[in-house]
């Protein structure tokens, strides 16, 4: 019997940690005080929505979620925070830059986190 094309990995419980960044997100326009500002509220209000979704998919998914396809969104969406600012022209505001940066640094550093516990290191 052939094995499937995609490999389903199991989620590991230090997969719900990465929720958090998402949640940030979220909540950081209002917190922050910059919810007048489209251009940073929209991209931390969807790609919040994006991560955390994605990051709930893999923490409860029950190993029946492609959980690999989960980590590469989450690298892309965590690399895009720290580049964001100043493709979308808001690199003035800085309380909106720190929060994308920290958001994208702490994505990216919880998915490596989680991929040296999944191969044992």
């Amino acid at each position: 019997m052939r094995e499937p094309a995609i490999r389903v990995l199991r989620a590991a419980p230090a997969d719900a940690w990465t929720v958090l960044p998402g949640v940030w997100l979220l909540i950081a326009p209002v917190a922050l005080g910059y919810a007048g500002l489209p251009d940073p509220l929209w991209n931390a209000v969807l790609v919040g929505a994006a991560i955390t979704i994605s990051a709930a998919a893999r923490a409860i998914g029950g190993g029946g979620v492609p959980v690999l396809g989960c980590i590469w969104n989450q690298v892309a969406l965590g690399a895009w925070l720290l580049v964001a600012p100043w493709v979308l022209g808001y690199g003035d505001v800085t309380i909106a830059v720190m929060s994308d940066l920290v958001a994208g640094a702490l994505t990216l550093a919880l998915i490596w986190r989680g991929m040296r516990r999944r191969a044992g290191a």
